[in-house]
């Protein structure tokens, strides 16, 4: 996977997304597999093997406004090879999943998805 990046992010945050990314939980897979079944048409592909199709390639990171590890992971997957796909991740909640145009060049500390992830109260 390459890695992206705003001009100025500290090497420290970018050290921290990448392991926060290397180190996700079976149950966050499992959300983004999820939302990725609920978001874009995979029909056909069995659910043990959405994640492996969605052939991720780039992790982008925006400057943050917070601590926590916020990023996009976009991708060409096998069953959207036309749009490509692009999951937006803030701490452990996934903000957004969907067209790698329409999601992997929003930064998850935009006010929109701010606005959705504080009136969940950090749930999306």
């Amino acid at each position: 996977i390459s890695i992206q990046t705003a001009p100025n992010v500290p090497k420290e945050y970018i050290e921290r997304c990448v392991k926060h990314l290397c180190s996700m939980s079976f149950d966050m897979r499992n959300k983004i597999r999820d939302m990725i079944i609920e978001n874009m048409f995979v029909d056909g592909i069995p659910e043990y093997e959405i994640i492996n199709k969605s052939c991720f390639d780039c992790i982008t990171i925006y400057t943050p406004y917070g601590e926590e590890p916020a990023y996009s992971l976009g991708g060409e997957p096998d069953f959207e090879e036309e749009h490509g796909m692009a999951v937006m991740i803030r701490g452990d909640r996934i903000l957004a999943v969907g067209y790698r145009c329409d999601i992997e060049y929003i930064s998850p500390w935009n006010s929109e998805y701010e606005t959705r992830y504080e009136s969940r109260g950090g749930r999306v």
